[in-house]
């Protein structure tokens, strides 16, 4: 992952296997807005109550896994992990719980049902930072009706 600003200076440039692990856990958590993904057979899962569903990806000898959480609606309202390391400002990589968080549904055009409303939360110990807090106004397919 590299984050650059103004397109001119790199700001981090993380690489390896705690990113490749973390990359995963990001790719699971946003399967669900492209659910052709889930029908792969690299991603497994478990049920773990009516509204909680374990997956597991595991994929050029890398493994992740997160809980999908639901509501009554079966709409998903979070993703949690414990398999996305964060860096620290010395370099170090350390696994903080995270969470994606969505709310707000509402159908498209094309009568997919979406949320409007998306958060990526890690979940520190000493409280929660909320890293991305962001509005979904428009999700397409690649495809016009």
């Amino acid at each position: 992952m590299k984050g650059v600003i103004a397109k001119a200076i790199t700001l981090f440039d993380q690489t390896g296997a705690d990113m490749d692990k973390a990359c995963l856990a990001t790719f699971l958590a946003e399967s669900l807005f492209a659910p052709t993904i889930l029908l792969q057979d690299y991603i497994t899962f478990e049920e773990i109550s009516d509204f909680e569903v374990r997956a597991t990806i595991s994929y050029k000898g890398q493994t992740a896994s997160g809980i999908f959480n639901f509501n009554e609606q079966y709409e998903m309202i979070s993703f949690t992990t414990n398999d996305r390391a964060v860096a620290g400002t010395d370099g170090s990589m350390e696994y903080v719980p995270w969470s994606a968080i969505c709310n707000d549904y509402q159908l498209s055009s094309n009568g997919i049902k979406y949320p409007t409303k998306f958060q990526a939360v890690w979940n520190y110990p000493d409280g929660d930072f909320v890293f991305f807090d962001g509005v979904i106004s428009e999700i397409s397919y690649g495809y016009k009706q």
